[in-house]
């Protein structure tokens, strides 16, 4: 299987990132407003933002001690109301579904496919997510890295991946935003492809 161009008869299950492929991607306006919260210039900011993501996306610290590691390594101290304030805003600007993403993952399963979704994500989304939201149900798999202390691109995750989805690897195709996060699943036999529009993804995978 061309794994840039998969044939559905090939595959018994399609998984999905969740961030910038299942919702869509903070506008660049919106990440220099998170940034000026932060006190930070959007370079440094974006830089420090994601470099340190990895201990809260594991599930190993809390959101007021990710804010607090980010603000020391930055040089600056941010009380607890402020501490209130970024955690809300990470979660509105991850908050932006994208229906159409939705309705694919619908169609696929209704066509007889597994589907799932692999993501990077602290605990306070993700219990978002499981309270209120709905859209789930198109899922047979949610695999959210907080829940195993495992982040992408590591190999172990993607067996955990494997094993949830009881299908061999060569006929489980994974779509994300990230190149690493693709070629990591690719090493463990998975078929992928980076996502960058809904058209190109759609115009793959019809059904």
């Amino acid at each position: 299987m061309d794994s840039a161009s998969p044939s559905l008869a090939n595959l018994d299950a399609v998984v999905f990132d969740y961030g910038g492929v299942l919702c869509h991607t903070p506008p660049d306006a919106e990440l220099r407003e998170f940034a000026a919260l932060a006190g930070l210039p959007e370079d440094r900011f974006r830089q420090l933002y994601g470099e340190m993501r990895g201990p809260y996306d594991r599930g190993v610290i809390s959101t007021a001690q990710y804010w607090e590691a980010l603000g020391r390594a930055a040089g600056l101290g941010y009380d607890a109301d402020r501490i209130r304030a970024l955690g809300a805003m990470d979660l509105r600007i991850w908050s932006r579904l994208d229906e159409r993403m939705i309705a694919l993952a619908a169609r696929l399963r209704q066509a007889g496919l597994r589907t799932g979704i692999l993501s990077n994500m602290h605990s306070d989304l993700r219990e978002i997510f499981r309270r209120e939201a709905a859209w789930l149900r198109h899922f047979d798999v949610q695999l959210f890295s907080c829940d195993f202390g495992l982040i992408k691109p590591e190999p172990a995750i993607y067996q955990r991946l494997l094993e949830a989805l009881g299908v061999p690897a060569h006929r489980v195709f994974f779509i994300d935003d990230l190149p690493a996060n693709i070629e990591a699943a690719r090493q463990a036999g998975i078929g992928g492809m980076v996502y960058r529009s809904f058209e190109e993804l759609s115009a793959r995978l019809v059904c």
